[in-house]
């Protein structure tokens, strides 16, 4: 009787994947290396014979080899197809082949896996024998671990473009609903940042986040535009991490936009947080767009100060009280610290949308103050004082958008019209932009 591969004792499983890998050395190390990997192990000399686990076999190794990491161990193959056998038959049905993705993060969980032990009681409470746990018990925690892992992904995570045609990679976070996180530990979001390549090892992260009112397909478009100039410079290793809150439909939501932009700051402190223990080394960028700076620096406020993490800032047209740094630090004492390292502010005292804000029960926003405002001078003292760098963008345009006159956006390549009669300043998203994805 033949024996499916996913009723093979793991020890036996061991000794084929010797003459498995000695057939994958043969190959170019590339996506085929899952497929030579099966056939060397399904007709590896046995006694039972291993033999596919089911008529989806091809699917399988179809989906295998679509993984852009590749791992060459056939063991953790094995291991994979033994979790997704969720009814223990020995076949993979119809409903249990895998998505590729979900394959490659379960070998990453695998490859990470720190063994749990086993902890027996004899009669005598003080005689306590600890064991490794078994090869059974092992891949029940990889598969209840990738499930988990998987979950966050597919609640916080969509990816534009991974990266693979050579263009920089576009990612998305799902922010509108901020309890998204609840429930994972930092290292469970480390985990999901490293299967997306978010962790600041494979190349600078610039992340962008929207203000008041925009939806996703704006934000997207403004990610692509960004991602664009990444590609003319040559910068394909660039990631593009757009932020998504719920900011609102009109007018009559900003009340409720400001609180959903204070809880949408919870998350991404944590994806930050992670990020800073993760690899303080990496090259993070944010550009936030006026209500947007509310959800950026109130993230970065909050991060645990541990770990040396730098992120240089572009606030445009920031919709924040002036002296918010000093009157309300919680939510935007980031602007007087070293962790944003480089800072640019651009404001424009024409504004049309910003001189709405003291109308909605606020006082002056930093984002339409003159740059010989005190608010905008004694900020600037505190950041010199810190020997952080500091620069104002004074538009003094009627550009903008569809928001009012001279309001601009998050998006670099947004049609601008001016008939406001002032003087126009050229193109200053496409300025400030370049200045900031140059440094």
């Amino acid at each position: 009787m033949t024996e499916p591969i996913l009723g093979a004792d793991p020890e036996v499983l061991d000794a084929y994947a010797v003459d498995a890998s000695a057939t994958i050395a043969m190959v170019e190390p590339a996506a085929t290396a899952y497929g030579v990997a099966w056939e060397a192990l399904a007709s590896a000399p046995a006694a039972p014979p291993i033999a596919a686990p089911c008529s989806g076999a091809g699917s399988i190794r179809s989906a295998l080899a679509e993984l852009t990491t590749v791992s060459r161990s056939v063991q953790g193959y094995a291991d994979a197809l033994r979790a997704l056998d969720a009814d223990a038959s020995g076949q993979l049905e119809a409903d249990e082949l895998p998505d590729a993705a979900y394959l490659e993060l379960f070998l990453q969980v695998r490859g990470d896996h720190t063994p749990h032990d086993r902890i027996r009681f004899d009669w005598n409470p003080f005689d306590i024998e600890v064991t490794d746990e078994t090869p059974a018990e092992r891949i029940a925690h990889l598969k209840q671990q990738t499930d988990r892992l998987w979950a966050l992904s597919e609640a916080l995570v969509d990816v534009n473009n991974d990266g693979t045609n050579g263009e920089p990679r576009q990612i998305r976070l799902d922010l509108n609903d901020p309890a998204v996180l609840d429930g994972y530990s930092r290292e469970e979001l480390q985990q999901v940042l490293k299967f997306h390549g978010l962790d600041g090892r494979d190349g600078p992260l610039h992340f962008l986040v929207h203000g008041f009112t925009t939806g996703t397909d704006p934000l997207e478009t403004a990610g692509d535009h960004v991602a664009d100039r990444y590609r003319d410079r040559d910068e394909s290793d660039t990631t593009v991490v757009t932020i998504d809150w719920d900011s609102g439909n009109g007018p009559q939501d900003w009340r409720s936009a400001t609180g959903n932009a204070d809880e949408a700051a919870a998350p991404f402190s944590a994806i930050l947080d992670a990020l800073n223990t993760a690899n303080p080394a990496a090259d993070v960028k944010i550009s936030a767009h006026s209500l947007g700076n509310k959800v950026a620096l109130s993230a970065i406020t909050d991060m645990d100060s541990d770990g040396p993490l730098k992120i240089d800032y572009l606030a445009i047209q920031p919709a924040i009280p002036r002296y918010g740094y000093e009157d309300d630090p919680t939510d935007f004492g980031a602007l007087v610290s070293d962790r944003i390292d480089v800072l640019t502010i651009t404001t424009n005292d024409g504004d049309d949308a910003l001189n709405k804000y003291i109308d909605y029960g606020t006082i002056h926003a930093l984002g339409e103050a003159e740059p010989d405002d005190d608010a905008i001078q004694d900020l600037i003292e505190a950041r010199e004082a810190l020997g952080v760098q500091t620069t104002i963008r004074d538009h003094e345009s009627g550009l903008g958008g569809e928001t009012g006159e001279g309001h601009l956006g998050l998006d670099p390549d947004l049609e601008q019209d001016d008939d406001s009669g002032k003087e126009r300043d050229g193109d200053p998203l496409n300025e400030v932009y370049s200045d900031q994805i140059a440094r």
